[in-house]
């Protein structure tokens, strides 16, 4: 089984915990460069099953407020990917979310269980560049707000820093 790595491409979803629909990182795959080669990568693995097999399911979404069309792409996470994210500098996975850059390397692996027989594939490592907007960029704004110095793994007593 191949394996695939993009680099530098934007998040468009990071669904850490399984809500009913598994859990997953959706990129932009708009660019196609980036199309092509998962489309690649995807036919020479045969990841699916069925008739879908071999092909990349790629889905359009159009942003509410009329921006442009993007194509997606979306990638399994597992228990092995969670271990396996690494930020530049400070960041780490709390820094995923929509707009985050991020590179990956997903891996295809043949599976027979329960549900069926086939192929599959899912993140193997990420490595996030910068930030997304989102809970850790609001985080940082707020704290900023506060006049707060937050060093990683150093505590800070907030009752001592006034709320106006």
């Amino acid at each position: 089984m191949e394996k695939i790595t993009l680099k530098n491409v934007k998040v468009i979803f990071y669904n850490p915990e399984d809500g009913g629909w598994g859990r997953s990182i959706t990129i932009d795959a708009t660019d196609k460069k980036v199309q092509e080669q998962i489309s690649k990568w995807v036919k020479a693995n045969n990841i699916g099953k069925g008739p879908l097999a071999g092909k990349a399911n790629f889905k359009e979404y159009t942003p509410e407020d009329g921006g442009e069309t993007i194509t997606q792409f979306t990638f399994k996470l597992n228990d092995r990917s969670f271990k396996n994210i690494v930020g530049v500098g400070k960041l780490g996975a709390s820094d995923l979310g929509y707009g985050s850059e991020v590179s990956l390397t997903a891996q295809a692996f043949n599976y027979d269980n329960q549900w069926g027989k086939g192929t599959s594939q899912s993140v193997s490592a990420i490595v996030v560049h910068s930030a997304g907007g989102g809970a850790s960029e609001d985080l940082n704004e707020l704290v900023a707000d506060l006049g707060v110095d937050l060093a990683e793994g150093e505590p800070v007593d907030l009752a001592e820093v006034p709320f106006d």
